[in-house]
């Protein structure tokens, strides 16, 4: 499989905003102080434990799994399209 240039990654990195980019998706982030947060999709999660933020542009799951990376990452792992789904139906929303 061909590799993207790394300008390109960058780009997509810098321009694509991961908060808008799980809005879209139709999964509600809930703000906390300058981050948002949600459940985390890969682990059970009754709390809130995904943080995104919107001034890195990076997510970190602070529970079991301890996940994170960048959106290339989210949506390379399913973050966005998959795993999310799961999550928002048995996240209890404080």
């Amino acid at each position: 499989m061909a590799r993207l240039p790394d300008e390109v990654v960058n780009r997509i990195k810098a321009e694509v905003s991961l908060v808008r980019l799980i809005e879209s998706q139709g999964h509600a982030l809930k703000r906390q102080g300058k981050d948002y947060v949600m459940c985390c999709p890969f682990h059970a999660d009754d709390t809130p434990s995904l943080v995104v933020s919107p001034d890195s542009n990076l997510w970190h799951c602070m529970g079991a799994c301890q996940m994170g990376g960048s959106v290339i990452r989210a949506i390379g792992i399913g973050l966005i399209r998959i795993a999310m789904t799961r999550s928002s139906r048995r996240c209890k929303q404080p």
